[in-house]
């Protein structure tokens, strides 16, 4: 049995499933985390079984964020409704840290690797799929570095730390519109304006559409402080041999790579800004990801270390944490040596998603406009 990907032509008026063989389908969920999202799949599926009659329809699932029992528990319900012909050859299929187990059984071997080798197609290894981008989150993060980067009252580190950036003229201008705002986010103009309402009077809205910050959005800040792990997909990575490598060692190691859409932000990101922050050594390796496409490579993290292994819970002691920059522009700053540095809105999100409360507001007051520390 041989599965192949079903190609949609512009004719087809009605979904399709994602995979087909001479007797089943299979359609694939990557990370759903919605009960919801599995009943239509459910749904749709039965449907594609009637009209092609298919003997068994697959729901494959990749990392679903849904308990097992949940799973079955929808399975039930939905098998609970159908004609036995149909019930009897439906099928949920998850696919957790390579291991593949079925609903209500596992699917037999020649089918079970078909099924890894769907999965592998649909989610390359070391390329995940990513989320659809929070573009409220990239706006307010570009908002700020503008105003952070053009107040009348400059912080004299930004100042130094720009000088030898080569910023697009909307960067360097006092004001911006909506729509290069719109086109460096790599979004619609509805995020924008939904995002400017949101931040309210800390808007300045001028009579040639052209906008700018007035003062720091504490709330939308704080805002994004709660949902900032989410919305940057945030990965953790620990040591796994016993003898961790520094974060030292793995920035040198990242530095022969010369990957330019990797900024270094965190602590290391901080003191290249703000060399007097107040924190001896260096925690763990804080790396921006520059991705504004649906995959993400993370393959050079084994060129990185190989010991280095995934971290779910935020308590593990991490050597090194990525975070996903999903926004179209990433304006890193590089240095002559080749060096690739996260702008300064990362940093400090980096200081404060590790928890470093004190160096993150010693580096923000380093950073703000004058007339806005805090």
């Amino acid at each position: 049995m041989k599965f192949v990907r079903v190609v949609r032509k512009r004719t087809d008026s009605s979904h399709l499933p994602d995979w087909e063989s001479q007797d089943a389908i299979v359609e694939v969920k990557m990370r759903p985390r919605a009960i919801r999202a599995i009943r239509d799949a459910l749904l749709q599926l039965t449907y594609y079984m009637r009209e092609r009659s298919s003997k068994r329809g697959y729901l494959l699932l990749i990392e679903p964020g849904i308990t097992d029992d949940n799973l079955k528990e929808e399975w039930l319900k939905a098998t609970g409704v159908l004609q036995t012909d149909i019930a009897n050859h439906l099928f949920i299929v998850t696919l957790r840290n390579d291991h593949l187990a079925g609903i209500p059984s596992d699917p037999d071997i020649e089918t079970q690797e078909e099924l890894k080798r769907i999965s592998l197609l649909e989610a390359p290894p070391g390329k995940p799929q990513l989320a659809k981008p929070d573009y409220s989150a990239e706006i307010l993060k570009l908002l700020i570095y503008h105003w952070i980067l053009n107040s009348d009252h400059r912080s004299k580190w930004l100042d130094q730390y720009s000088q030898s950036i080569d910023y697009p003229q909307e960067m360097k201008s006092k004001t911006f519109t909506s729509i290069w705002l719109a086109k460096a986010v790599g979004c619609t103009f509805r995020p924008v304006s939904n995002t400017l309402d949101e931040i309210g009077t800390a808007v300045i809205r001028y009579s040639d559409k052209s906008i700018r910050l007035k003062y720091f959005p504490r709330y939308a800040w704080e805002k994004l402080l709660v949902l900032s792990d989410k919305s940057r997909m945030t990965m953790r990575f620990a040591d796994s041999s016993g003898q961790p490598r520094s974060p030292e060692s793995l920035l040198k190691r990242l530095r022969s790579l010369k990957r330019q859409d990797i900024g270094v932000g965190g602590v290391s990101g901080a003191r290249r800004i703000y060399p007097d922050i107040d924190l001896i050594g260096t925690p763990q390796l804080d790396l921006t990801l520059h991705c504004p496409g649906k995959l993400a490579d993370v393959s050079f993290i084994r060129q990185l270390d190989p010991a280095l292994k995934m971290q779910k819970s935020r308590d593990t002691i991490s050597s090194l944490v990525i975070h996903f920059l999903r926004r179209k522009e990433s304006f890193f700053k590089i240095d002559k040596d080749g060096s690739v540095w996260a702008d300064p809105v990362e940093c400090l999100l980096d200081l404060q998603e590790a928890r470093l409360e004190i160096q993150a507001l010693e580096f923000r007051n380093a950073i703000a406009p004058k007339e806005e520390q805090v």
